[in-house]
């Protein structure tokens, strides 16, 4: 008798055990998403608004990254990451093929993924800020950039042949 309730009890645990972990197993599945750009970034001039060395350059330190979420701007800052701030900006000695500074940011985040088309917003300064919209298309458990509007003008669509970085340059007015 008292083998019969330790089995039913260990069974019982058993099928616990293995319903909790095919739940866990269903809830990690892995997501992939690719959204990071590069953006060269220069005045009419051709002179490099991100190189410090440049004159009227950007201030980096003042750039701000909003995304658009149920149609409200949100910051976005995220202190644990790498880019904090939602960009980083490379050196071209540190980028290796490009001869500028590039503006790289995922032009989305978990909030405004929600749309298909989400609009991030660049504040280069305090009188000057871009739009950035990208067209995704998802397969299975991948997301990718098929398409990337800066301003509402296509720079950038994978289907026209476009390097797959995702690098396009602008030029500031």
């Amino acid at each position: 008798m008292k083998f019969m309730k330790t089995f039913k009890l260990l069974m019982g645990l058993l099928f616990l055990f293995g319903v909790s972990c095919s739940d866990i197993e269903q809830e990690s599945e892995s997501f992939s998403i690719s959204t990071a750009l590069s953006i060269a970034v220069v005045n009419e001039q051709g002179l490099d608004l991100l190189n410090p060395q440049s004159p009227n350059n950007y201030d980096v330190a003042n750039i701000k990254v909003f995304h658009e979420i149920d149609g409200v701007l949100t910051e976005y800052f995220k202190g644990w990451l790498d880019a904090p701030k939602g960009y980083i900006i490379y050196n071209p000695r540190e980028y290796g093929n490009n001869e500028q500074f590039l503006f790289c940011l995922h032009a989305t985040d978990e909030g405004s993924i929600k749309s298909f088309t989400p609009t991030t917003y660049i504040q280069w300064n305090e009188y000057d800020m871009d739009t950035i919209q990208c067209h995704y298309l998802k397969n299975g458990t991948t997301l990718i950039t098929a398409k990337v509007l800066f301003n509402g003008e296509e720079v950038w669509n994978v289907e026209k042949g476009a390097n797959k970085e995702r690098i396009f340059q602008v030029i500031k007015r």
